[in-house]
């Protein structure tokens, strides 16, 4: 994020995390009533907004899906900022929602789904801790 003032970037940052919170709270919806693949999609943006955040904070930015993935990895698992099952809970519903969008046959049950519900709440929970920092 070059060439952003960080007044711009802590804007932007808190942007995102309404926009997480949003997300995760429509995955929640679709969750109770029974569209569990719909839940993931949003559980998943949930987080990749949430991540969004944190990169954008510490003046990083991706273009792509994966490259969010690869930094936080580099710039918030790695150095600890956030644990390794955070990390896990991130890569596990991108993998999940790509599954369920583009490979046929594929559906998440109500116990899956209920995973993803409360590792997207502790995710974007803890990547709000280090945005307010």
């Amino acid at each position: 994020m070059v060439g952003l003032t960080d007044e711009t970037k802590a804007t932007l940052a808190k942007y995102r995390m309404e926009k997480a919170y949003t997300a995760l709270a429509e995955g929640k919806l679709l969750f109770e009533n029974e569209f569990y693949s719909g839940a993931v999609s949003k559980l998943y943006y949930a987080c990749y907004y949430a991540a969004s955040a944190l990169l954008i904070k510490s003046g990083f930015a991706s273009k792509t899906h994966a490259g969010v993935k690869g930094l936080l990895g580099e710039h918030f698992v790695k150095t600890g900022k956030l644990t390794k099952d955070e990390g896990r809970y991130f890569s596990t519903l991108f993998e999940k929602r790509h599954a369920n969008d583009y490979e046929d046959f594929i559906e998440t049950n109500k116990e899956e789904a209920e995973v993803f519900v409360r590792q997207a709440e502790i995710f974007v929970n803890s990547a709000e801790k280090i945005v307010k920092g």
